[in-house]
Parts: structure tokens; sequence; C-alpha cells
């Protein structure tokens, strides 16, 4: 997880020139948005009923390092967030949908939305131990 591997990496940059004691830290990325197009996937009789969406997520991580073992542990939460809307929730899959079909009269677009969090946690040697 690219979380962890930042966790290490802040870790042994905490410990650099250090040969005991723990050190703290934490960090934050928000720079996860994804265009999610279901549609160019290739999966037959999927994508209409989907469509694309947007899928958002800020990973939060709090870490410690053991500059004498050269060890660190990490525990991260991930927030999710997804958004879309359907906007012809009746149609029967046709681009532009099929008015002359009755479902298409009677479908009331929705919005769609999930929030969501994941916990994950971590740890071993950063790979290095004080100064070398």
């Amino acid at each position: 997880m690219e979380a962890i591997e930042r966790s290490a990496a802040a870790a042994r940059f905490a410990c650099r020139g250090c040969r005991s004691g723990v050190k703290y830290g934490r960090f934050t990325d928000t720079g996860g948005r994804d265009y999610v197009n279901v549609y160019l996937d290739g999966t037959p009789c999927v994508g209409w009923p989907i469509g694309s969406t947007i899928l958002l997520s800020t990973t939060s991580c709090r870490w410690s390092a053991d500059c004498g073992t050269g060890t660190f542990t990490a525990s991260c939460e991930s927030q999710w967030r997804l958004r879309d809307r359907f906007t012809n929730p009746l149609s029967q899959g046709e681009a532009g949908g099929n008015l002359g079909r009755p479902n298409d009269a009677l479908g009331v677009p929705y919005d769609i939305r999930a929030d969501w969090t994941d916990d994950f946690y971590g740890g071993g040697s950063y790979l290095h131990r004080g100064s070398q």
C-alpha cells in the first residue's frame, strides 16, 4: 500500500542521524479523485445501468519509528466518497433513452451517494538504522 510505504519513508527520514529514540508523525493525502467510466471496460450489459461516476478519497496516517531498532508502525484511514446521478433509471440501455417505451416515461432521476471508511495498519523495518 502506498500509504504504508510513505510512512516507512517518513520514518526513515525522521531517524536519519539518530541511533536511538522514538519519533512520531502524521500525514494526510487528499489527492485521490478518480473518474470511473464503466462504459469503456467492454463489459456487455453492465455499463449502461451503472454509467460513469466520481470516486474521491482522503487518506490519513499516523506513524511511529523506533530509531534504535530501525522499525516503524503505521495506522491509516481512508475515507471514500462516491458521487453519481442516475439520469434515466428505467432506460433499457439505448443511447439517448427510448422514449417510446413506458419505463422511460416513469423513471425519475436520482442521486447516488455512498460514503465509507477503510482502516489499515502496517509496519516493519524501514531499512535504515541510525546514521550510516
